[in-house]
């Protein structure tokens, strides 16, 4: 029930790596519940801070996090059509050094027990980069999905690899759970974010690494 983020940025200018600072996301574990975080849409519900041991929604077993004693949960919203919620933090480009062309990287644990699992249908769980501007969003990024295809009850690591355009003021890094219709059921577990900020040329992809799994069954 954890999920874990990541930021990294990368001047392609020079062949140096570096990381300014190394965790660039506030409060990253949820162990201050919402604090520094923005949930969207505002009047979304669909979501709540989960204390370890907590017990699984339809379930007799209990929640294990991944990391500390808290985590953000996530489901679909139930609002009559397809619907998107996203939880996340804002970046003004020209802060740590962020502009034009850094390559970012985000990181984060997901999780669905199989008892409450996201493949109960179609929705899906991913990191995303957003870029804005004053009139709005500009591009996008995201990663690979949680879904059917990922083993339930498992911590599993995303990552996001993303590059700021040319014109942006604003970079957002977060999760977004997305539910095609009220018959896809099932929801995804966040924590442990993380953000950081590389120069050199970077890591821009997305993916999957399910050597850090972790078995969360009682």
């Amino acid at each position: 029930d954890n999920l874990s983020y990541l930021m990294s940025l990368a001047d392609p200018d020079t062949g140096i790596w570096g990381i300014l600072p190394e965790n660039q996301m506030y409060n990253e574990g949820f162990e201050d519940a919402l604090e520094g975080w923005e949930m969207s849409p505002e009047e979304n519900t669909s979501f709540s801070i989960e204390a370890d041991g907590n017990g699984i929604y339809n379930s007799d077993a209990t929640l294990d996090v991944f990391e500390g004693e808290h985590c953000l949960k996530m489901w679909g919203q139930y609002d009559g059509s397809e619907n998107y919620a996203n939880v996340g933090q804002w970046y003004d480009v020209g802060e740590y050094g962020l502009q034009a062309g850094s390559h970012m990287m985000l990181e984060g644990m997901l999780m669905s027990h199989a008892d409450d699992w996201i493949g109960n249908g179609n929705n899906s769980a991913y990191l995303a980069f957003y870029f804005a501007n004053d009139t709005g969003i500009v591009d996008w990024d995201e990663s690979s999905h949680m879904n059917a295809s990922a083993s339930p009850t498992d911590w599993h690591h995303f990552e996001l690899g993303g590059v700021v355009p040319e014109g942006v003021a604003y970079v957002w890094a977060g999760v977004q759970i997305h539910q095609p219709t009220g018959d896809d059921h099932g929801g995804c577990q966040v924590e442990d974010g993380n953000g950081r900020q590389q120069r050199g040329d970077g890591v821009h992809g997305d993916g999957v690494d399910d050597d850090d799994d972790h078995d969360d069954d009682d």
